[in-house]
């Protein structure tokens, strides 16, 4: 039994002055920083894919659109005025301005619309916020005061662990062995699109 009984020595990697690796180090910090940027990472991958597959819509909205019909050929003040004085159950109007010889920008409280002169016509859309969508895309384009400082530390994260990953892993599955056709991969991918496009 004496032969193969494990000292805490061999059952760590240890280096030779009883210290602990390089590798060793590297994995802490990439471990450390991996749970750090967990949180982050969401953020920025969520706003990623919402900004990556937007419409002609804002995904940080809902948008609902409307319609309704005024008197035609009215004045500025006349919009104003028969927009309150309507029947129907409309969203609030801040201000209407000239748009060009034919129409008025209605301008909504949450929104935005056009009158018609020639036919009375009012096409308007509103728009209402998305309680997660918006604010992770407010931060994904730093449009949060401070945030900024927050993307760069963030951004220096992923720096660091892109630069740690390959030196962690020995062997076959490490850099020497199948990593490394893994990060020739993600490398040449972007390189190939500049090309492509």
């Amino acid at each position: 039994m004496e032969g193969h009984v494990m000292t805490s020595s061999n059952a760590h990697h240890h280096t030779p002055e009883n210290g602990h690796s390089w590798r060793w180090w590297l994995a802490m910090i990439h471990r450390y920083l991996g749970y750090f940027a967990v949180g982050l990472t969401l953020i920025y991958a969520i706003s990623g894919i919402t900004m990556n597959h937007k419409s002609a819509s804002d995904p940080a909205y809902d948008v609902e659109r409307g319609s309704t019909t005024l008197p035609r050929e009215l004045t500025i003040q006349q919009v104003d005025s028969a927009w309150y004085v309507s029947t129907e159950i409309l969203p609030k109007l801040n201000r209407v301005m000239p748009l060009d010889s034919g129409s008025y920008e209605v301008v909504l409280q949450s929104g935005s619309g056009i009158y018609n002169k020639a036919t009375g016509y009012v096409d308007y859309a509103t728009y209402e916020r998305r309680p997660i969508i918006y604010w992770v895309n407010q931060m994904h384009n730093a449009n949060l005061e401070g945030w900024s400082f927050i993307g760069d530390i963030y951004a220096l994260t992923l720096i660091i662990l892109a630069l740690t990953s390959p030196f962690i892993v020995k062997g076959k599955s490490g850099i020497s062995g199948m990593g490394k056709w893994w990060l020739i991969a993600g490398i040449l991918i972007p390189i190939i699109w500049i090309f492509l496009s």
